[in-house]
């Protein structure tokens, strides 16, 4: 009865993939993002011994690395903005929406990697080019 209660809680990392537009980026390995906030030093002689921060600019990235899949649409799409240094809707989601992270993006980094006895990989990394939505379709448990 515990485990049950606990799979419907967590998200294998396996059923996560990041989306170029409507596209999921083929053979997908590993995929992450990072969300980061500033904070800005608002201390003063009155605040004493102690910093005193308020909140600054937040920014996010994205990174995915995998084997490439001839003809993939959704790599084909992220190849195709980094060359034109075009925007992307950049969508980090699972198949059933639980999470579901989107935001426009800029594609800053795309190597494709072609070993000697190994697959042809790539890995990408993205920068948000402004705000990240949770569209996701569950609240997380508190």
């Amino acid at each position: 009865m515990a485990e049950t209660a606990v799979k419907d809680k967590v998200v294998r990392g396996v059923d996560l993939l990041l989306y170029a537009g409507e596209q999921a980026i083929g053979g997908q390995q590993n995929t992450s993002i990072k969300m980061q906030a500033d904070t800005i030093d608002a201390s003063s002689k009155d605040s004493g011994d102690w910093y005193i921060n308020i909140a600054g600019a937040k920014q996010w990235s994205a990174d995915c690395d995998g084997v490439v899949y001839v003809s993939d649409a959704g790599y084909k799409a992220a190849q195709t903005a980094f060359l034109n240094s075009s925007e992307i809707k950049a969508v980090i989601k699972n198949k059933t929406g639980t999470i579901n992270l989107e935001g426009e993006a800029y594609i800053t980094e795309l190597d494709l990697d072609a070993p000697y006895e190994d697959l042809l990989k790539y890995s990408m990394s993205l920068s948000g080019a402004g705000k990240l939505e949770d569209k996701s379709s569950a609240s997380p448990q508190v």
